[in-house]
């Protein structure tokens, strides 16, 4: 597939349209009902759009940045990117068992088997992204997609960061699974992905966080 062409076009072609998307495998992407951020979706990849300005957009290719470094089986697969005037594209593996989230909700728990099996493959992705001094940050059930098989891919890469053996002092994460180094201020490393990944698989054999599980 070639994307040079769309390396750069007028933003009036590329708002809420798919007239101007590639083609891919003579196939056109066709937009989804998700409104934001704005995705199109194709039977092998998708690619969402995001501003790409003020600090979101140095999130953004922050993201992109670390996606470019995160290649490993686990972990959802980044194709490429293009731009208009004030949207990156990102193209994204199409995972399409669709989030944990989902299937956990389904099924109200998971069996101690099943939820060793999504277990490892999570450690897995963590120490591959920590031994690239990356901190996930966000770890929770709608960020680990299911593809056709049943494995676990990682997604979402929007609160991650590289640390360059430095310590980080940004709050952020999903409260439930926050961890106390974060809240606390005093700045935190990877460590923090391991107390959100406990709290994970409680959440996988339990249904439910601890902090829900204590109301």
């Amino acid at each position: 597939m070639n994307y040079s062409e769309y390396d750069k076009v007028d933003e009036a072609s590329t708002s809420r349209s798919i007239s101007m998307l590639p083609k891919c495998n003579g196939h056109r992407l066709h937009e989804s009902n998700d409104s934001s951020p704005s995705m199109f979706i194709h039977e092998r990849f998708r690619i969402i759009s995001t501003l790409g300005k003020d600090n979101y957009g140095t999130q953004v290719f922050s993201e992109k940045k670390i996606l470019q470094m995160a290649q490993f089986p686990f972990i959802v697969d980044f194709y490429g990117s293009f731009k208009s005037n004030s949207n990156l594209f990102l193209m994204l593996e199409f995972v399409q068992g669709g989030d944990l989230f989902t299937h956990l909700r389904n099924m109200n728990r998971f069996s101690e088997n099943v939820a060793k099996f999504f277990a490892i493959q999570i450690v897995l992705a963590l120490e591959y992204l920590h031994k690239l001094d990356i901190i996930y940050r966000d770890l929770k059930p709608k960020n680990i997609l299911l593809d056709q098989h049943g494995y676990c891919k990682l997604a979402d890469f929007g609160m991650s960061k590289q640390l360059n053996n430095q310590r980080t002092y940004t709050i952020c994460g999903t409260w439930e699974y926050i961890a106390p180094e974060i809240i606390k201020k005093q700045g935190y490393g990877t460590s923090i992905d391991w107390w959100m990944f406990g709290i994970l698989l409680y959440d996988l054999c339990n249904g439910r966080t601890p902090s829900k599980q204590h109301r």
